[in-house]
């Protein structure tokens, strides 16, 4: 991966062009997870009889193993891998950074919390745990809400690309030759 930052990968447009159609349909599906999670979440939550609310909870359950957690590795990959191919780089740019950032806490905490708040929550809803003691579910709303949000900030800022260059980009801009293609239509990074 330093290669890769440092300008030693090489791709054509239409290689790239796949890595950009690649990563926006999964961050798209990531997204729309993350809504169907939210739908859950709040269902469940208000969910009566008691079996709908078990049911919600096992298919966020599954949803959280089988789809949020595979989809939030490949965007982080692919995001990483897209952003290194690009002319303007990797960690040039302000809006990058922000988004590899968030999208790195998003991954981890995808990772680390989300199984066990699924699990507990559908635990809770099994034992027929009194509403109070139900924070799970109200856990579960709140960080699938914030989760939408933040995918949905991240989509304006992939599209309005604000704050500028960093410090590396700024003085990257400078060098003769950055950024361009050759005549082969390969692009390279940092030349």
């Amino acid at each position: 991966m330093t290669g890769m930052v440092t300008g030693s990968l090489r791709v054509t447009r239409a290689q790239r062009r796949m890595l950009v159609t690649l990563h926006v349909a999964l961050s798209v599906g990531w997204l729309g997870a993350s809504m169907a999670m939210m739908t859950l979440a709040i269902a469940a939550r208000a969910g009566q009889p008691a079996a709908h609310m078990r049911s919600a909870y096992w298919a966020m359950h599954l949803l959280t193993d089988v789809l949020l957690i595979p989809l939030s590795l490949s965007v982080l990959s692919i995001g990483v891998l897209v952003a290194a191919t690009s002319p303007s780089g990797l960690l040039r740019h302000r809006w990058v950074l922000v988004k590899l950032l968030a999208t790195c806490a998003a991954v981890l905490l995808s990772l680390l919390a989300l199984p066990t708040m699924t699990r507990i929550a559908y635990q809770d809803a099994t034992q027929h745990a009194p509403p109070a003691a139900r924070d799970a579910g109200t856990e579960l709303i709140i960080a699938s809400s914030v989760s939408v949000a933040l995918y949905l900030s991240l989509t304006a800022i992939s599209i309005l690309k604000p704050w500028g260059r960093t410090a590396r980009g700024r003085s990257g801009a400078n060098r003769p030759g950055h950024g361009q293609r050759d005549r082969d239509g390969t692009s390279s990074i940092g030349r």
